[in-house]
């Protein structure tokens, strides 16, 4: 197999960072940490995770939908920093990290089925 050897020390590197930035969006969770995760991670893996679903799920218009539901709490904390919404803002970090690692589970199932069609295994 031939693929970019020359990446693979940095790996260990890119996945401590990657930590870091999830203990700061989780421990912080507001609106300026979680909106580059709610958009490039969890829409994008959404939209893997449901390919070849009705059209409903691979719409500009839902993608849209969905940022907003999802950031809504975060909109709410920018506006009143209060506890509850703190606690709120929170518990919805929590909910999108789950939904990432979902749609990442998903998304693995369905890349099964295409390796091995390819191999002539059925």
């Amino acid at each position: 197999m031939i693929y970019g050897w020359y990446r693979i020390p940095i790996y260990p590197f890119l996945c401590v960072a990657a930590g870091i930035l999830l203990e700061e969006m989780i421990h912080e969770a507001d609106l300026y940490r979680v909106f580059p995760f709610a958009i490039a991670a969890v829409s994008t893996g959404a939209l893997y995770a449901w390919a070849g679903s009705p059209a409903l799920i691979q719409s500009k218009s839902a993608v849209a939908l969905f940022g907003l539901v999802a950031l809504a709490p975060y909109m709410l904390r920018l506006a009143f920093e209060r506890p509850l919404t703190a606690r709120l803002a929170r518990g919805a970090t929590w909910l999108l990290l789950l939904f990432f690692l979902f749609t990442s589970l998903r998304t693995i199932d369905g890349l099964l089925e295409i390796y091995s069609a390819t191999r002539g295994i059925r």
